[in-house]
């Protein structure tokens, strides 16, 4: 999966990348420093259900800026500086949030029982 987000991890000024499930689960994380927290220790249950039904959200802090994007099956937080390109960031977003959509859809059982061409 990480190949996955090395787009997004290469634009200058992304800190990382956090992938949840509906329910607040970490599906996969990637930073580009080790001064990040593990997201794994903390509880984003509750956070996860706030951003229910947002597609798309930015928050800006001090010194850090927060991107989330949320689908069907997922959502996506982007860790990143104040200065970084968003639009670069929206961009690979639109990108790659599709192919994380047939990821989700290609796993379970049915994956053991597909029809041979």
């Amino acid at each position: 999966m990480k190949e996955l987000f090395s787009d997004i991890l290469g634009i200058e000024d992304v800190k990382g990348v956090i992938l949840f499930s509906l329910d607040g689960k970490v599906l996969f994380s990637e930073f580009i420093s080790s001064q990040y927290f593990n997201p794994e220790e903390r509880d984003w249950g509750p956070f996860i259900k706030i951003l229910a039904g947002i597609r798309e959200a930015d928050f800006s802090f001090e010194k850090c800026r927060f991107y989330f994007r949320g689908t069907s099956s997922h959502f996506l937080m982007v860790i990143m500086d104040i200065f970084a390109p968003v639009s670069m960031v929206r961009l690979n977003c639109d990108l790659l949030l599709p192919s994380l959509n047939q990821t989700a859809k290609s796993k379970g059982l049915g994956q053991f029982f597909k029809r041979k061409k």
